[in-house]
C-alpha cells in the first residue's frame, strides 16, 4: 500500500513539475516520448510474466554481478594503484623538467 501511495505522489509531483516547466515543457515531452518508445517493447514483452519470476531473475543477476565483481575487484585495484603511481611519477618528472628549463 505504501508503494502505491509513493507512486501516486511521485506521479503527481512529476505532472506538476512538467506542467510548470515553462519553456522546457516541449523538451520534457520529447524525452518522455522517447522513453515511452524505448520502454514500451520491453513492457509489452514482460508485463504478463509473474512478478515472482522477475524477482528470481533479478536475484540471479545480482548474484552473478556480485561474483563477477568480487573476482574483478582485485584486478581493478591493482590497475588503479598502478595508474595512480604512474600519474604521480609523471607529475614528478614534469615538475623536475619544469625546474630544469627555468
Amino acid at each position: 500500500m505504501a508503494n502505491l501511495h509513493a507512486l501516486l505522489y511521485a506521479s503527481k509531483a512529476y505532472n506538476y513539475a512538467k506542467n510548470n516547466s515553462g519553456p522546457l515543457k516541449p523538451k520534457v515531452e520529447t524525452i518522455e516520448g522517447t522513453l515511452r518508445t524505448v520502454v514500451s517493447p520491453t513492457y509489452d514483452k514482460y508485463h504478463h510474466v509473474p512478478v515472482e519470476v522477475l524477482k528470481f531473475v533479478d536475484r540471479k543477476v545480482d548474484e552473478t554481478v556480485d561474483k563477477f565483481g568480487n573476482r574483478v575487484q582485485p584486478f581493478v585495484k591493482q590497475v588503479s594503484t598502478k595508474t595512480k603511481n604512474l600519474s604521480a611519477e609523471i607529475k614528478t618528472v614534469g615538475l623536475e623538467m619544469n625546474n630544469i628549463n627555468r
